[in-house]
């Protein structure tokens, strides 16, 4: 892969992180709030988000190269299968939100169609759960094989489980938490693509 390519998928790996760890803080702050204009831009930066973070797996299972196999394309996969459910889910937030014309509709809204399992399950359900234990294979991956620092892949790994635990438990502040240690791991994951060469990509003597 080019190396211009690789700066752009480090690149995508730390804006991401960062995108969804802001929108998420701004909707914590707003909660209970209705569709106004910051309720809008947090949903927009969670979309935007996982939008980079899907080029970003790429770029991790590039650094993985021969490494990990099989493996590697399990959590790829996942990764992109729940991305691509994720996506949909937050573009659905924003459809309800430009459709609701306060906060007691926009709840019914979301009522009416969390009714429907064709909803619920792919893009509520399983694309979350999928695209975190996708993130999880392929960090693991990376501190495994000491491709990032043991810090990194600790925080990273840590952010990750934390995403999902204050999804589970619906302790906000986990959650917030946990996309703060996904962006706090991810930078040096980053900075490995920015400063990747055909020599270093794959090789795990680091």
């Amino acid at each position: 892969m080019d190396s211009t390519w690789k700066k752009i998928l480090g690149i995508c790996a730390i804006v991401g992180t960062l995108a969804m760890a802001l929108g998420y803080a701004i909707l914590l702050q707003r909660s209970g709030q209705g569709p106004d204009s910051g309720w809008f831009f947090s949903h927009a930066l969670l979309l935007i988000g996982v939008t980079l973070i899907l080029p970003a797996i790429i770029g991790i299972r590039v650094l993985l190269n021969n490494i990990a196999g099989i493996t590697a394309d399990i959590g790829m996969t996942l990764g992109f299968i729940g991305g691509l459910a994720l996506v949909g889910q937050f573009a659905i937030d924003l459809a309800v939100g430009q459709l609701a014309a306060d906060q007691s509709e926009m709840i019914t809204l979301f009522r009416s169609l969390s009714a429907s399992l064709i909803i619920t399950l792919p893009f509520q359900s399983l694309g979350p759960i999928v695209f975190y234990s996708g993130l999880l294979v392929l960090t693991s991956l990376l501190w495994k094989h000491h491709i990032i620092s043991w810090w990194a892949g600790l925080i990273a790994c840590l952010g990750i489980v934390g995403v999902g635990s204050g999804a589970l438990t619906g302790i906000g502040i986990v959650t917030f938490l946990g996309f703060m240690g996904m962006f706090i791991g991810f930078i040096p994951i980053g900075w490995k693509l920015l400063g990747a060469s055909k020599e270093d990509v794959g090789n795990s003597a680091n």
